[in-house]
């Protein structure tokens, strides 16, 4: 278990919702469900990619905080203007304090 004082990091949950524009097509819109919690990010690897003659860079992290049964893989976290999309949630100990959600950037494989 990991102390409180170590959660030095705010983040913010992100859904997805779709709705249909003007024209009738779908779009998605990614609203805020827990804004500014308390979190810790590590880093945990990252690489580069080289796809269609570019170089593409991606890092995965995984992000501690305290367990909220709501969060899912539908979800991505936003951290210092990073996007990262939620690859897994995992309950970190048996009593269900902590979780950890294992996050990656660009592009997603």
């Amino acid at each position: 278990m990991i102390s409180a004082g170590s959660y030095r990091h705010r983040v913010t949950i992100q859904a997805c919702s779709t709705s249909e524009d003007e024209l009738g097509q779908p779009r998605q819109d990614w609203q805020d469900v827990v804004p500014g919690v308390s979190a810790l990010v590590e880093d945990l690897r990252g690489r580069e990619l080289v796809a269609a003659q570019e170089v593409h860079g991606t890092v995965t992290v995984a992000v501690r905080l305290r367990w909220r049964p709501a969060i899912s893989t539908r979800m991505r976290v936003l951290y210092r203007g990073e996007v990262y999309t939620i690859l897994a949630v995992i309950r970190a100990d048996p009593l269900g304090v902590e979780m950890v959600l294992l996050c990656s950037s660009g592009l997603v494989q």
